[in-house]
């Protein structure tokens, strides 16, 4: 869909942005829930109806976008209850893990 002009990747961090450009501005999804279902629907549906890759950014990065708006709406609202904290713990673990794994496994495979 982007040809070599534009990266699918770029758009799709465009879309992240959008999303907190909204948030901040006190924008919230209308309909969350639905909208949470009909982009998931839609993750899985459009796939079979067109090549995904040539179509990444409005297969799988529109949905998503939509799916982490409306989230994040619910969670802004206080719809849904905050996890605990050992969950935003277990997260920041995660993450700190992949930036690093990959110089430990050449470490480790160094020997």
């Amino acid at each position: 869909m982007c040809g070599r002009h534009c990266s699918p990747i770029a758009i799709e961090f465009l879309f992240g942005c959008l999303v907190a450009l909204a948030l901040k501005r006190g924008w919230r999804m209308p309909l969350p829930v639905l909208s949470i279902v009909l982009a998931t629907a839609a993750l899985f549906a459009a796939p079979l109806a067109v090549e995904a890759e040539t179509w990444r950014v409005l297969c799988w990065g529109l949905p998503s976008a939509v799916i982490v708006f409306a989230a994040v709406s619910l969670e802004v609202d206080g719809k849904v209850a905050r996890p605990p904290k050992v969950f935003g713990l277990l997260g920041d673990a995660s993450y700190s893990i992949y930036l690093v794994h990959i110089l430990i496994v050449g470490i480790v495979g160094a020997r």
